[in-house]
């Protein structure tokens, strides 16, 4: 927008006037768009890209543990936080805006072995994952709560359980 303004100037003496005019010139503020990659919703461990866009570079990220850098991953803190950038345009005019970032934590999985974990060649057992809603186990031939036959000798299961917003623990 432009906006003309007058100024009259009288002298009181000599009842002379002169005027003048000035214009002022006023530039929009940038639309600054934060945008966070993969998204804006992550698991523990995680690494988050934070990306400023509608002004010209630099892009300055302020929020978490700082030292955020345009364009460059790092990993985030478990919990949500918000993030500031804020950026300049070619007209000199600065703003800035914020992105919410939640990190869940992975889940703590253990597991429930039924009988025990002590057994005959032969004998079945049950191995119950813990601390997550679906569990994928290793080797593959078991499934979670569901009891099968043990061989003699040991063999080491490992479980990785995911939890409702996708995040795992093993």
């Amino acid at each position: 927008d432009t906006t003309d303004y007058i100024v009259t100037g009288t002298e009181t003496a000599t009842g002379c006037s002169a005027r003048d005019t000035i214009t002022i010139i006023i530039y929009p503020l940038p639309t600054i768009i934060a945008t966070a990659s993969p998204n804006d919703t992550l698991c523990e461990g995680e690494q988050l890209t934070l990306t400023g866009s509608g002004a010209q570079a630099p892009y300055t990220w302020t929020g978490g543990s700082g030292g955020i850098t345009d364009g460059t991953p790092f990993t985030p803190a478990v919990g949500t936080t918000v993030y500031t950038v804020t950026a300049t345009d070619a007209n000199g005019c600065t703003n800035d805006t914020t992105i919410t970032i939640v990190v869940h934590p992975n889940p703590t999985v253990g597991v429930n072995v039924s009988p025990n974990d002590s057994l005959c060649g032969g004998e079945q057992v049950t191995l119950n994952g813990t601390g997550a809603q679906t569990y994928t186990w290793i080797p593959n031939t078991i499934a979670d709560g569901e009891a099968f036959e043990v061989n003699q000798g040991s063999t080491v299961y490992n479980v990785t359980g995911t939890d409702a917003n996708g995040c795992e623990g093993t």
